[in-house]
């Protein structure tokens, strides 16, 4: 559809198209505009139906429909009147026709002014859509950007948490090495303390045990002495 068509050549129908013509034409487009097969943007194919919903609200109602043909004719060429002046026969039912046609013209006049400030405010309606879905695009980029930001931002704090863990557990597992080494240096500290302690204790016994049999021999030497000295005292007694 085009914004520069009338109602008729919207819904693909002659002027002089009936009710049912103007019916079928009105769920035949439809239907295409609702179907998969358009080929139009979502924002362009609800601009359409809505523009065919405007056309089918106009021209489906006779007193809307004539008030329609009406403004289109108006908008068409200029149209030149003929008069004639002749001397006025003022008879009561010239009166009657007078008043009654310019109650028709009046009411034309209504029905034109109607129509078009329909059609105006159908536009205008259409243009407050359009900027509308203008807006809701923008709006949804911008939330789709705020999105992806935050999506960004988040893998970034997992990514530096996941960092951080990493360099705790890495610090985690210097520490206890460096405790296991430290804790092994004592305990090999202590095993050689322990090995000097018996070895020095050892040693100690030894020569306490030397010693000992030292002490044990000169006594022993001692007392064979002080045998002999007695031994020899008595042979020199018993020689007297």
């Amino acid at each position: 559809m085009n914004d520069q068509k009338n109602y008729y050549e919207e819904m693909g129908v002659e002027a002089c198209a009936t009710m049912e013509d103007i019916q079928a034409a009105y769920e035949r487009l439809l239907q295409h505009l609702t179907s998969r097969e358009h080929g139009l943007t979502q924002e362009n194919a609800t601009r359409q139906i809505n523009l065919l919903n405007h056309a089918y609200w106009t021209l489906s109602d006779l007193a809307r429909r004539a008030g329609y043909d009406a403004a289109l004719a108006s908008s068409g060429d200029n149209i030149q009147f003929a008069v004639e002046i002749r001397e006025a026969r003022w008879t009561p039912q010239k009166i009657l026709l007078i008043v009654i046609g310019g109650l028709i013209a009046i009411g034309m006049a209504i029905q034109i002014v109607f129509t078009l400030y329909s059609h105006y405010r159908a536009r205008q309606f259409m243009e407050n859509q359009e900027s509308l879905a203008e807006m809701r695009n923008q709006s949804e980029f911008a939330a789709a950007r705020e999105e992806e930001r935050q999506r960004r931002a988040e893998e970034s704090r997992i990514a530096a948490e996941e960092r951080r863990q990493e360099r705790e557990r890495q610090e985690i597992e210097r520490r206890q090495e460096r405790e296991l080494e430290d804790n092994r240096r004592y305990a090999a500290q202590v095993s050689g303390d322990l090995h000097r302690a018996e070895e020095q204790a050892k040693r100690e016994a030894e020569r306490e045990q030397r010693r000992a049999e030292q002490e044990e021999r000169m006594r022993q030497e001692a007392e064979r002495r002080r045998i002999e000295q007695q031994k020899y005292m008595w042979q020199q007694q018993l020689r007297r």
